[in-house]
């Protein structure tokens, strides 16, 4: 029963992509939680969430958001918002991993 509410996130299946490492935390009903790692130079493809609004907490490296027609640069410590249904990407323009936990509401009217 622990494991479902307390669970180390480097031990859990990765998800990895040409351009990210993920690994998915926590899924529920109405929101998700997983720790993402851009690789060095990729970008995520431009992209909505129509069902849900988006949270990321950066936890190192630095990486860009692009939405609304601004590119924010985020680094460790920063936190950023992106609206439901808002076109947005992240983008790794350096060597390192850049990491951050993203929260995600889904199924939301």
């Amino acid at each position: 029963m622990a494991e479902e509410y307390a669970k180390v996130v480097d031990e859990l299946e990765v998800d990895e992509r040409p351009y990210l490492i993920g690994y998915h935390i926590f899924k529920r009903d109405h929101w998700e939680m997983a720790k993402v790692s851009l690789k060095p130079g990729a970008k995520m493809p431009l992209h909505t969430h129509e069902d849900g609004e988006q949270c990321y907490y950066i936890l190192a490296g630095k990486g860009l958001l692009g939405m609304m027609g601004k590119t924010y640069e985020l680094s460790p410590g920063m936190a950023a918002f992106i609206p439901r249904g808002v076109e947005h990407y992240t983008e790794n323009k350096s060597d390192d991993l850049f990491t951050y936990v993203e929260v995600r509401t889904t199924n939301q009217p």
